[in-house]
């Protein structure tokens, strides 16, 4: 399964302002087998692999194939539930450019619901979750490190404003469009050779 989101930058660390500014678009994407197992035993927090994430801010891109989606149902009894798709701090767990000395060390997409009424469990959601029932926090974060095993971690961060199922043509329907596509080309070959 893939889902889809977009953002908006709205905060910069100076360090990274010749790369980023606050007001670009984010986009991303990220996909996860629908019956991936909760690595997690507790009844609060349930952690499932992803395949891969996906962003882009203008030209700056990047991805990780080594993270988990993590959601929270009731977590410190009753105070929120959270929904977060986060890289693990591993070498090479993103790629994506430096920004002069700062290597990119974590990324990571997250909806807070201090209500507690987003999740009535901890499983996976099959669907996008509804951003309606996040009014407290819909984050996107990209933090880089000059040295990944210690010292200081600078940020951009993002406001989510949309998670959808992403739109990927069904192989019949690509299929149905390349012929659709070849035949009028075909026809315009045969009338100019007509003509």
């Amino acid at each position: 399964m893939t889902f889809q989101f977009e953002a908006h930058v709205s905060e910069v660390a100076s360090e990274l302002t010749g790369t980023f500014s606050i007001g670009q678009s984010i986009f991303g994407s990220y996909a996860f087998d629908s019956e991936a197992v909760d690595t997690v035993s507790s009844n609060d927090i349930g952690a499932y692999a992803y395949d891969s994430f996906t962003f882009s801010i203008d030209s700056y891109t990047g991805s990780s194939s080594v993270g988990q989606i993590q959601v929270s149902d009731d977590v410190a009894s009753g105070a929120f539930d959270f929904y977060r798709v986060q890289n693990l701090r591993v070498p090479g767990g993103i790629l994506a450019d430096a920004v002069g000395a700062w290597t990119p060390i974590e990324l990571s997409l997250q909806l807070t619901d201090s209500t507690a009424m987003a999740f009535d469990t901890d499983a996976l959601p099959l669907n996008p979750p509804d951003m309606a029932d996040f009014p407290d926090f819909r984050g996107f974060r990209l933090s880089f490190a000059e040295n990944p095993d210690a010292g200081p971690v600078v940020s951009l961060r993002g406001t989510v404003t949309s998670l959808s199922f992403a739109h990927v043509p069904e192989p019949s329907s690509g299929w149905l469009l390349a012929a659709g596509l070849a035949g009028l080309v075909a026809r315009r070959r045969h009338r100019r050779a007509n003509l």
